[in-house]
């Protein structure tokens, strides 16, 4: 720690380079290793490390940025992008996770054709890649942002669920699994299937994260197959307990809306103002959370419509 950015710069160019590029790589080696995903701090020391570093700085660049764009900080991810290093050996991994951080980005600074384009090469790079749980992460965002994919149950139902069910990550699956439900238009039978996939999923998982988002497969296949509203409504309130207990704004708010939207069905119009009121105050915690605010322009609307009555 340096009481003033002066005094660091001038210790540090008191180091031979070398040894300077070394401790960078070491302080960023043991930043990876306190925290689930690289920061953009550890990215800027491994940057400043350049080869020294060894080999892996372009995904450790890559994977900081999407955290960032996730995060919430899109100008963050935007210079970690820009400032990815090139690889002489095509990693599409790398880009397609570079460019989910810059379409999420984007989006979050209010650029919608920017990030649907970036948002576009993530998942024809991740398709390429063949990686099952990159493929889930971008389609999970292009869901999120509105924006169309091609055949995505195909995509999803053929490859990427069979791959996630062969890993341990019942989160990812479980998102995996809505986001097909949510695409699934007027399928009622592939939505049930799904539905029963989460509901085994998440009670395996027996986490709290797994039942916020096994809740709202069910919600939605409720949706999808025309189920009473009461049923959604008490979906809709366990699954944002789950949320709650499991710190996911992003499916708190989507329960809270499910809630209004069972409330609204049901003719409780005070409870869907008070609903409304509770997901418009929800704070954007997350940029998925606010590409839902973004995209989602219902609350706002159907709140327009009860104080209109």
């Amino acid at each position: 720690r340096f009481s003033h950015d002066l005094y660091r710069a001038g210790t540090l160019d008191a180091i031979p380079q070398l040894r300077r590029q070394a401790l960078h790589a070491r302080i960023a080696r043991h930043l990876r290793g306190t925290s689930e995903h690289p920061t953009r701090e550890c990215a800027m020391h491994a940057l400043a490390a350049g080869p020294t570093f060894g080999p892996g700085l372009r995904t450790l660049v890559s994977e900081a940025a999407v955290a960032a764009a996730m995060g919430v900080e899109p100008e963050a991810a935007l210079e970690l992008c820009e400032q990815a290093p090139d690889s002489p050996q095509l990693r599409l991994t790398d880009d397609a996770r570079l460019f989910l951080a810059r379409g999420i980005a984007h989006a979050s600074l209010g650029d919608g054709q920017l990030a649907r384009d970036d948002l576009a090469e993530a998942l024809e790079f991740a398709r390429q890649a063949g990686e099952a749980r990159l493929i889930a992460h971008v389609v999970f965002a292009h869901k999120l942002f509105g924006l169309p994919v091609d055949d995505p149950i195909e995509l999803m139902t053929d490859v990427v669920i069979p791959g996630l069910r062969l890993s341990d990550d019942d989160t990812l699956l479980l998102r995996a699994i809505w986001s097909t439900i949510s695409f699934a238009g007027g399928d009622c039978d592939l939505a049930r299937e799904l539905a029963e996939l989460a509901g085994t999923t998440a009670e395996r998982a027996a986490t709290a994260a797994a039942a916020t988002i096994g809740a709202h497969a069910s919600i939605v296949t409720s949706f999808v197959c025309g189920g009473p509203a009461d049923d959604r409504l008490h979906l809709a309130r366990s699954g944002r307990e789950a949320a709650e207990a499991a710190h996911d704004a992003l499916f708190e708010h989507l329960h809270l809306g499910a809630a209004a939207a069972a409330l609204m069905a049901s003719g409780d119009l005070a409870g869907t103002r008070r609903s409304h009121q509770e997901l418009i105050g929800l704070p954007a915690t997350s940029a998925l959370v606010l590409a839902r605010n973004l995209i989602d322009a219902r609350a706002a609307t159907m709140l327009r419509r009860i104080q209109n009555r």
